[in-house]
């Protein structure tokens, strides 16, 4: 290892020389020192790069599409992928350089808290070394100020992300997937194909870039380049999908459903996963998506399938004060769950969407189903630690997100509108019977793809997953 920091840094680096670094990487990020895990190789260098990404990115979006269509592409090619932390979608663009056996360049920004950049690359060190041999990681060195405190030459480019603006910069060549009008990216972009050796490329797939941000950047001087023949990857076998329209036969005739009067259920209602499945590796997660498998469907009806497959509810501690593993229902009944429907922007998610299980109140407290002792700090002090799974703040105020530009602050919550009901641990589903359950979906397309694995009645909320309620109908399977 080299350089004035060879006392305090980890033996993993070495400085990249000052006639290697683009002169752009200087006007962009600042003058500074670059160390990396191994000298820089000497292809040509690509940054396969995207506006932001939705939170929940389908198998087959059109942005995982030319994803792979790039990689497939050049697998065989001399050049080193860049990808920068943080960057829209960069994990899945170094998951996939790896396996196709590309080389990777990784640039790395310490904490915009973090002063001591070798201490931060110490807690870093094992991840750095988990992919020797085809990854270089790089990061930024200045021994009086973090990265995040230097000034960029050029004053345009100022607020603008970090992690694009290294990627951008330390590119030889872009390719482009998903892009925005007038976003961050687009101005980078707009900036980069000014410079005389600039390489731009957008995948020219429907729905990936917006029409008029593409328009002006080829004006100056950006490519299409259009992916060869594309394989369709299904997520549902082709024996299933000509199966899907005989399974109608096989639902037997409509049950009544327990109107709101006289409720005695529990229900749970499920939502969209944006990362790992409990238990699921996060390479695993990456791999799913880029291989379409089935699994990698994390919408609301993926997530009540899993429960259905595994006959199991599985406990979470996320947003659970002292962090017990609980499952979560509600005793509102089924036919007022509209009401509860309701975007919460401090965990950018939905809660209850019109997909769930209900389970007879009964059933569940021989389980140890308990309903919640809403209240405030002092309460939660006061009881004992076996009642405090069961603890809810009775009122919360959300913080106003960034992009909301309201200077409003919001009204408080008040969750005991919920009527929440919790158990400790997992719910074991395997025993429970057709007249304890029931599942619910918002269409009838939907209950027909769970029918062939649900052993419980599948009730069918209405079209447009809020209403109207069919509340006098459900549909069982086989």
């Amino acid at each position: 290892m080299n350089g004035p920091h060879a006392q305090a840094l980890p033996e993993v680096s070495w400085k990249v020389p000052a006639s290697c670094v683009p002169s752009l990487v200087n006007e962009w990020l600042g003058p500074t020192e670059w160390n990396c895990s191994a000298p820089l190789p000497s292809s040509r260098r690509v940054a396969i790069v995207s506006s932001r990404l939705p939170r929940l990115l389908a198998p087959n979006d059109p942005w995982l599409t030319g994803l792979r269509a790039v990689m497939d592409q050049n697998h065989e090619a001399d050049f080193s992928t860049v990808v920068a932390e943080g960057a829209a979608g960069w994990e899945l663009v170094f998951r996939c350089a790896i396996r196709h056996e590309i080389p990777v360049i990784c640039f790395h920004f310490p904490p915009q808290n973090r002063k001591n950049v070798a201490s931060w690359l110490s807690e870093e060190f094992d991840g750095f070394k988990s992919h020797a041999g085809c990854v270089i990681h790089a990061w930024a060195m200045n021994p009086a100020k973090s990265l995040s405190d230097v000034e960029p030459i050029n004053p345009e480019v100022a607020t603008m992300p970090m992690p694009d603006r290294a990627a951008l910069a330390w590119a030889d060549e872009i390719v482009v997937l998903r892009l925005r009008s007038g976003g961050n990216l687009h101005r980078l972009l707009s900036m980069r194909l000014r410079c005389a050796d600039a390489i731009v490329r957008f995948v020219d797939l429907p729905h990936l870039q917006s029409r008029k941000a593409r328009g002006e950047l080829i004006g100056l001087g950006a490519r299409l380049w259009q992916p060869p023949q594309l394989t369709s990857r299904c997520l549902i076998p082709q024996s299933e999908i000509s199966n899907l329209k005989s399974e109608i036969s096989n639902l037997k005739s409509p049950l009544p459903c327990p109107s709101a009067d006289g409720w005695d259920f529990l229900t749970h209602t499920t939502r969209a996963c944006p990362g790992p499945w409990p238990g699921q590796s996060r390479e695993d997660f990456l791999d799913s998506l880029l291989d379409a498998r089935p699994d990698a469907d994390h919408s609301p009806l993926a997530a009540l399938s899993r429960i259905i497959a595994e006959r199991r509810l599985r406990a979470s501690n996320r947003t659970i004060r002292g962090k017990f593993p609980v499952v979560s229902f509600t005793a509102v009944p089924l036919a007022e769950l509209p009401r509860l429907r309701t975007f919460r922007s401090h965990r950018a998610r939905w809660d209850f969407e019109p997909y769930g299980i209900a389970i007879r109140r009964e059933w569940l407290e021989h389980l140890g189903a308990r309903p919640v002792v809403y209240g405030d700090g002092p309460l939660w002090e006061r009881l004992p630690v076996t009642d405090r799974p069961f603890f809810q703040l009775l009122r919360r105020t959300p913080t106003v997100q960034p992009f909301n530009r309201s200077t409003i602050q919001p009204s408080p919550i008040d969750w005991s509108r919920e009527r929440e009901w919790r158990v400790l641990g997992d719910v074991d589903l395997s025993r429970a019977t057709a007249e304890q359950v029931i599942v619910f979906v918002p269409s009838e397309t939907e209950a027909q793809r769970l029918a062939k694995l649900c052993p419980w009645p599948i009730k069918i909320l209405g079209p447009n997953s809020l209403y109207p309620f069919r509340a006098d109908t459900a549909v069982a399977s086989e």
